[in-house]
């Protein structure tokens, strides 16, 4: 088999905007589509090539033809879904996050384990260009020990409690810093939240001695950079700025840096490709396709989950439905 052949549960606009153009690079035949929408259903099916259309998702695994299928549908159903696709005898890509609380996803977690087939977790950063250079970097013998990593996740007003926040977005990072450096603890928490939006602050201890600190807000631009990461080792200190942009120092001044060129058209400058959509899914097809285990199993998701669970032990999953100019302006091509 030299490519997959695979179902798709969601059609909605992060589905749509991120993960199915992103097929296309991928060793994956687009077989069914499935949303309770038909009329989103048709629309993604005519627009990325699969041959069938499905409303509901237990008729698509009925039907057979596939050799793996991707949810992304919301921490909502994901865990549920994810399971029907598992009880199929399916291996399944499920967005982040995985389930909507840490019990969830240990069930899910389980059913992969008792019925042989694997779940692998969309946590693309992992694979975005500028953190595996960053990774690369890190692992370079002249770094030296790691001795402190910040992050800063920054995003645009989300309207939600803070555990909604944490789940959706502040996951991300959560899984990162313990991907880059390893095993972590949080010594000590600070947020608020309120009517000028969340904010959160994390002290960390890693495993390896090393020291650490995250920020998260709601409180900046959906329309300006986002994010930044900063590892400092005993003889190298390496940054990654806003995904674009990735540099290491020494200690006499010298600095290495890569930034993708977009005066050209080329993968490195495509957002898909730049954003970690595009190479998480080349990575989990050419696994299942070469016998090989997921590059992010849940199992490997499950402490960023329990971490949450520590930070916000309530599990107040509440969400305003938010709507800016630019976000209808961007979305004009999604209507039919």
């Amino acid at each position: 088999m030299e490519r997959l052949r695979v179902g798709f549960i969601g059609c909605g606009r992060h589905a749509t905007k991120a993960l199915y153009p992103s097929l296309r690079y991928a060793p994956i035949d687009l077989m069914a589509v499935c949303d309770v929408d038909e009329g989103r259903a048709h629309r993604n099916a005519r627009w990325f090539g699969a041959e069938d259309v499905f409303t509901d998702h237990r008729s698509m695994l009925a039907a057979g033809g596939l050799d793996a299928v991707i949810v992304v549908t919301g921490p909502t159903s994901h865990a549920a879904l994810a399971t029907d696709v598992l009880d199929a005898g399916l291996p399944v890509f499920v967005e982040k996050p995985p389930a909507r609380d840490l019990a969830e996803a240990e069930v899910l977690a389980a059913t992969s384990a008792r019925l042989g087939s694997s779940v692998n977790v969309g946590m693309m950063k992992r694979h975005a260009p500028a953190y595996v250079r960053l990774m690369h970097m890190i692992e370079e013998p002249a770094f030296g020990e790691v001795t402190h990593v910040a992050a800063t996740f920054r995003v645009g007003p989300k309207a939600s409690t803070a555990y909604a926040f944490l789940l959706d977005a502040g996951i991300h990072h959560l899984d990162l810093l313990r991907h880059l450096a390893g095993d972590y603890e949080v010594a000590a928490v600070e947020h608020r939240g309120g009517v000028d939006g969340l904010t959160c602050a994390l002290l960390l201890r890693f495993a390896s001695g090393a020291l650490g600190s995250i920020h998260f807000s709601d409180r900046g631009s959906w329309l300006g950079p986002l994010e930044s990461v900063e590892v400092t080792g005993s003889g190298r200190v390496a940054r990654a700025d806003n995904l674009v942009r990735v540099s290491v120092t020494d200690g006499d001044g010298g600095e290495t840096t890569w930034e993708p060129g977009f005066s050209v058209a080329q993968n490195d400058n495509n957002s898909f490709f730049i954003g970690g959509y595009v190479p998480e899914l080349q990575a989990w097809a050419s696994a299942l396709l070469e016998g090989h285990q997921p590059p992010t199993p849940i199992a490997d998701v499950l402490p960023a989950l329990r971490l949450i669970e520590q930070l916000e032990p309530e599990r107040d999953y509440r969400k305003t439905v938010l709507d800016f100019p630019h976000w209808r302006d961007d979305d004009v091509w999604l209507r039919e």
